[in-house]
């Protein structure tokens, strides 16, 4: 049973995430030579790709402090509200980046409002104005870095959560405070790293930022890759083909790049927490004690602060930026009316891209924990999140909606259903969920496994007594992963027609055309919405939904 369920979800997440992959680098074949000698010969084309990598290289620099800083906060034992920070701080990964945007570019006269919107608008565009505004490559840095510095923080409070306190008072009664900090800080370099490298990802793919910064700003002083991408996908007069060709044979310099970011990644983790954990199961059940809290006094102080200035700038400024658009219970009632209808499409294809992701994700997961080839697992799951959003759009048009013959035309019918996009999402999001799992399985002692094997039970038993139940809470966390990223995905829904209706993409048109009142509620009500799912699963577990 257990082979046959890892083929199913092998052969399943080969034909939703390579699917595309595989029919765009046949649509590039024919582009790829004379595309790559324009790029190589283009000044502008190399100069956006060039930008790219700033933007991701400052952005992961900046989310690496924020979030390290904010992981050693929250469990320093002396900050108060930590337990609420921790919270909290799973809370940016809610708010879409190009509503961020929205809220950081604020272009409003800070005197035409009043009250507590007075005072929002005023700090918002200090500090964006501060960062070099929209002309500067610096704004998008800022709106990136607090939208995706929780990958950090995660992964760095869990390797924190995990290191031994006996390994660090040996090391502090034998080198001192200063070297068992520094030993600390080691530990949880691999984990760290790690969420740094998902935040480099996702920020050199992004669209949606920049190209909202660009239609903003009239004069903005860059462009970034995924921009020409786009671009070349969208000239008039080419269609189809052709266009799927200039697309992604410029993308491939974006995609190598990445791929040696993910490989790293998997590098880094393949370190982390399963080193800073004894191996035993008295240590997972949680005998091997807590680390001590920092003693200083200074350190309690500036912790509190810098955990309650990255909740400021990445969570409560955005929200009160927004609440500053609406006017009132009226606006919301108006923003339901119009956008209520994609408010709960939204919700309904984010739950199925969950459950689907979960479905496959927990053999893929299993697999990648316990198989001999659990790394190459890891590495054949990993690798399609180096597709830019943007480009995995482009290459599912033309899986499931250019493919010839009967299997062409089963595809085309379930392209233009809900059913397209919830498949979209877990295409885009079911590397996360392995990963994921991945490290929860690893995490689980063997002996339980073991334990059920010498029983004699059969394995439908074992399966629904032992497998099924440890693994439902890891299960229920991915899927909760995809459904929060779903609801903020921009790049990809309005790329693909499923996704025309979605509630985020309703939130940039209605913005795009002067409808900031009701964008903004829509948006209060969205985040309300992603906020929902995980908020029970911490009630009901106790636990926080980890990111990989």
């Amino acid at each position: 049973m257990k082979r046959w369920a890892y083929l199913a979800a092998l052969l399943g997440a080969a034909f939703l995430c390579y699917g595309p992959i595989a029919r765009m680098f046949l649509d590039s074949l024919s582009a790829l030579g004379p595309v790559t000698r324009e790029i190589l010969g283009s000044s502008v084309t190399l100069l956006k790709l060039w930008h790219t990598f700033v933007l991701a290289g400052l952005t992961t620099f900046l989310a690496l402090l924020v979030g390290v800083g904010f992981a050693l906060s929250v469990t320093s034992g002396l900050v108060p509200l930590a337990p609420f920070f921790r919270v909290l701080g799973v809370g940016p990964l809610m708010i879409p980046p190009i509503v961020a945007a929205m809220a950081w570019s604020d272009t409003r006269d800070p005197a035409t409002v009043s009250g507590a919107a007075h005072w929002v608008v005023l700090f918002g565009q200090t500090i964006f104005n501060g960062m070099g505004g929209l002309q500067s490559l610096l704004g998008t840095v800022l709106i990136l870095t607090f939208c995706l510095f929780p990958f950090v923080s995660i992964l760095s409070v869990r390797a924190l959560e995990s290191v031994d306190a006996r390994l660090f008072d040996a090391a502090r009664l034998s080198r001192g405070e200063g070297r068992a900090r520094l030993l600390l800080l080691r530990l949880i370099a691999p984990d760290a790293l790690a969420g740094a490298l998902f935040v480099f990802v996702f920020a050199a793919s992004e669209f949606g930022v920049p190209e909202y910064l660009s239609v903003l700003g009239a004069g903005k002083r860059w462009y970034s890759y995924p921009e020409e991408i786009f671009r070349r996908w969208d000239i008039l007069g080419r269609q189809g083909e052709a266009a799927s060709a200039s697309a992604v044979a410029a993308s491939w310099p974006l995609i190598a790049f990445t791929v040696l970011a993910l490989l790293l990644l998997l590098r880094f983790r393949a370190k982390g927490t399963s080193e800073t954990v004894t191996g035993n199961l008295e240590s997972l059940v949680g005998r091997r004690g807590h680390l001590p809290p920092r003693r200083a006094r200074l350190f309690g102080t500036a912790g509190f602060l810098w955990a309650s200035g990255t909740l400021l700038l990445g969570l409560a400024y955005p929200i009160a930026a927004m609440l500053t658009w609406t006017e009132g219970i009226s606006t919301f009632a108006k923003a339901w009316q119009q956008g209520g209808g994609d408010l709960v499409y939204s919700l309904e294809c984010a739950a199925g891209a969950g459950l689907v992701t979960a479905l496959l994700a927990l053999p893929l997961g299993h697999m990648a924990a316990r198989s001999r080839r659990g790394r190459l697992v890891e590495v054949f799951s990993i690798l399609p999140l180096s597709v830019p959003a943007v480009l995995l759009g482009i290459g599912i048009i033309r899986l499931w909606n250019d493919t010839p013959g009967p299997i062409g035309d089963l595809l085309a019918w379930v392209y233009g259903t809900p059913l397209m996009l919830v498949l979209a999402y877990t295409a885009r999001f079911l590397p996360l969920a392995v990963l994921s799992l991945a490290g929860w399985f690893r995490r689980l002692p063997r002996q339980m496994e073991e334990a059920a094997l010498l029983t004699g039970a059969g394995p439908f038993r074992r399966f629904f007594r032992v497998h099924l139940p440890l693994a439902l809470p890891a299960g229920f966390a991915g899927a909760i992963l995809t459904f929060v990223l779903s609801l903020r995905e921009l790049d990809l829904a309005a790329r693909v027609p499923a996704g025309n209706p979605t509630a985020i993409n309703r939130i940039a048109n209605v913005v795009h055309f002067g409808g900031q009142d009701v964008g903004a509620a829509l948006f209060i009500l969205l985040f309300l919405c992603s906020a929902s799912l995980p908020l029970l699963y911490w009630t009901v577990t106790g636990k926080r939904p980890e990111v990989a």
